[in-house]
Parts: C-alpha cells; structure tokens; sequence
C-alpha cells in the first residue's frame, strides 16, 4: 500500500530503512490476508522509523585533540523520536579512553554539534577513534560527519560516517597520506594494507593484528617503495571488517579526509560522477581513478557544463589491471578552462576513484571526495555552518 496506509499482513523481499521508514524494495510480494490478495510492486512502505529494541551504531575512526590540532563532530536524528546518544573514545590497543558523562538525548530533526574536546573533556590524544551509540534510533536514521583542523583553521576537512564496516576496501591518496583503520568489534582482526603503484604492482605492505576496539595507523611515505609513484591503498581484514579513512597532508599546507570505499558495491558497467569539476584562476581538480578488474580495463570520461551539455571531447584512459590513473586539470579533454562542471565516467568493467580540489599550486587550500553512482531522492547534510 502507500505511505500512510495499512493492512500490509506478510511479505518477503529485500527490507531496508531511509529517514521515513521501512522500505520494501524490488519486485516485492505482499500478500493482505484480511482480503485474501497479493499484489506485486516495486515500493512499499511500513510507516513505522524505529525498531523495538534497537540500537544504532556512527564510528568516527579518526580522533585528534593534542598540539594544536582538533576533532569536531555532528549527528542528525531522522527519526521520529528521541535517541539517547552515547560517547567512547578508545586508544590503539582497544582501551577505553575517555566517555561522556551521562547520554545526550537527542530530539527528532535535531542536530548535535560539537567539538571532542566539549564532548569528552579528559580526551587529550594525538590519536583515537570513537564509537557513538544511540538508543533506540537505529544507524540508518542517524547522520553523521567529523572535521579534522588545527586551531589557526589553516587546515581543515572531513567525511562522513556510518555503522558500516569492510572485509575489503580501497582508498584513492595524495603522495602523503595517513591511513587508519579501527576495529569496533569485541574480537581482534588481522589485516594487510598494500599501496599499489598505478601501473597495479603491490609497491609496498602492512599486515598484522588488530586489537579489539583498537586501531593502527600508515603512512605513504613508510609503505611505498620508490618515489615518484601515483597509486592507491586496498586493505583486507578478517571477521567483521574494519572502519578506515585516509588524511591526506598538502605538503602540511591543507588536509583532506576520505573515508574506505567498498569494491564490492559496483557492478558491471560502471558509471559514476564527479559532481563537481572546476578548473580556473583560483582553483583546480584531480581525479583519481582505480581499476577494479585483474584485467585491462578503460573508462571514457566526458567533462559536462551547468547547461547540461557537453564540454570538450570524451577521454578514454587505458588502466592495466589492478592500476590507477590520475588525471590533473582539464587538458585531457581539450579545454584549458572548466568553470562549474561535472564528470561522467563509463566503463564496460569496474572502477572507483575520487575527486579532488585545490588550489592551482596545491599549496593552501584542499579537500577529497569520492565518486559516486547512483542518485538519490532525498540526501541530508548533518552539518552546514
């Protein structure tokens, strides 16, 4: 039935939650035995956005409140009603740092933003990551997003966060990055975090073990052999899987965060955007693109204006298998100039990558995304200021 209505009795098909409800997706069966009918459709709705008993997770892998340089937080509750929210800041052997005094409750279209330091006052580490708990408002109706910044806020960036964790990951880097990855499980996971050069040769690994409720962290510079290479991070991990997030340093000038991009989300063809490309007096953009495949593989990329039409002409970037390309400015295309625009990127295999902005020396100012696939109906930023 639609949104609002009732008499759904059983069903079976995939199940999952957005800020209105729970969703019945797919070619769905729904059978009402109050009128002995079965109707096929593609969208139902139960009007119900909490689950008895529920709990929600947000893990923040990268915490921060030492020498200058600091950790701010926001969460958004889409649900319908309060939540009571719940801090722990854990070190990288899993132990218990530091946790809120009592749970903040939250409101229904309430946001809660603040900085480590007024969250967790004994908090005073160069490193840690943090867990947020929420009851009963599950994961799926929280929204939440963390900066990374010094106190001059001469740097500053951030990414948002979920309860999701991965077996498998890749992340896109700069030449200096910071890698971390944190376990929130009960159980230790081992791991192994390989960068690989762009033409998809393993160029450098860590492995090891990874405590309960702890975290380990990597840099570039100490994993990759040889200098002057472009490439990427793909980790591993057993048991439930591992938060991770890249801090990319601009020449210590701007930081940018990227969270872990999971490979398994992409299918065959590929098509994904870079929804914003800009490339002028004040800024530019890089994208970074990987190959998903152990094979060769190529992705058309095709630079669109607001208008909706097409600038240039298309490129078409050879990637070896398990390689990279990264792909700096406009030229590519035949233009010297891109001023608010967009990227299509298509392929008959599977990529990923992201996209990022700088000014045009790289020196002052920056920030990461990834690239994305599919649109969405309805999206929430849980922090503008």
């Amino acid at each position: 039935p639609p949104p609002g209505t009732s008499g759904v009795k059983s069903f079976s098909g995939q199940v999952s939650l957005d800020g209105t409800g729970i969703v019945i997706g797919g070619n769905t069966t729904i059978s009402n035995t109050s009128s002995n009918t079965t109707t096929t459709t593609t969208t139902a709705y139960v009007t119900t956005t909490t689950l008895p008993g529920s709990q929600g997770r947000l893990y923040f892998p990268k915490l921060i409140n030492q020498n200058g340089k600091r950790t701010s937080l926001a969460v958004v509750n889409l649900g319908t009603v309060s939540t009571q929210l719940t801090f722990k800041a854990y070190s990288d052997n899993g132990q218990l740092l530091a946790t809120g005094s009592s749970p903040y409750s939250l409101s229904p279209g309430k946001q809660y933003a603040r900085l480590i330091g007024e969250i967790l006052p004994t908090f005073n580490q160069a490193n840690g990551w943090l867990l947020l708990e929420s009851s009963p408002v599950p994961s799926a109706l929280l929204k939440g997003f963390f900066l990374v910044f010094d106190d001059q806020l001469n740097v500053m960036d951030g990414a948002a966060v979920s309860d999701k964790t991965y077996s498998e990951f890749v992340l896109p880097t700069a030449d200096d990055a910071e890698i971390y990855l944190a376990n929130p499980s009960s159980s230790s996971v081992s791991y192994t975090l390989e960068y690989i050069s762009e033409f998809g040769v393993v160029s450098g690994e860590k492995s090891g073990t990874i405590p309960a409720m702890g975290q380990i962290g990597a840099t570039t510079t100490a994993l990759r052999s040889g200098t002057g290479l472009t490439g990427y991070f793909r980790g591993r991990s057993s048991g439930t899987g591992v938060v991770a997030v890249a801090i990319l340093n601009g020449n210590s000038q701007w930081t940018a965060a990227l969270s872990g991009i999971d490979p398994s989300l992409y299918s065959t063809p590929t098509q994904l955007y870079a929804p914003q490309f800009v490339v002028n007096n004040d800024f530019t953009t890089t994208l970074d693109v990987i190959n998903l495949e152990n094979r060769l593989n190529s992705v058309r990329l095709r630079l669109i204006g607001e208008n909706g039409q097409q600038t240039g002409f298309d490129a078409l970037i050879p990637l070896p298998a398990g390689g990279s390309r990264r792909i700096e400015g406009c030229l590519i295309f035949g233009v010297t100039s891109a001023p608010n625009s967009y990227i299509q990127l298509s392929s008959s295999g599977k990529f990923t990558g992201s996209v990022r902005f700088t000014d045009p020396a790289a020196s002052s100012i920056g920030s990461v995304l990834p690239l994305v696939g599919t649109g969405e109906l309805k999206t929430t930023f849980s922090q503008v200021a």
